[in-house]
């Protein structure tokens, strides 16, 4: 997988809070070049981020929770895989 803000090379893996200790750990995406981290739940709120913005800029909102069309899965938003 390749990363969308950089373009670098995005690897799987375990990730730990280090002040939290095991107790908070999850699996995830990280970019060797940047850094960026990504996960399930950093997907779904930049997925509800941008359903919310986009509704606020067309004023478009539905009501019945539907996604705008323009808005693609949160995994392929983030980072691109070839």
């Amino acid at each position: 997988m390749t990363c969308r803000r950089c373009d670098g090379l995005v690897v799987t893996e375990h990730i730990a809070d280090p002040l939290e200790g095991a107790h908070f750990a999850f699996d995830g995406w990280r970019c060797l070049n940047c850094g960026a981290i990504d996960d399930d739940v950093i997907r779904a709120n930049r997925l509800a981020s941008l359903a919310v913005t986009a509704c606020q800029t067309t004023g478009s909102a539905s009501g019945d929770g539907a996604l705008p069309a323009h808005i693609t899965s949160p995994q392929r938003r983030f980072f691109s895989v070839p």
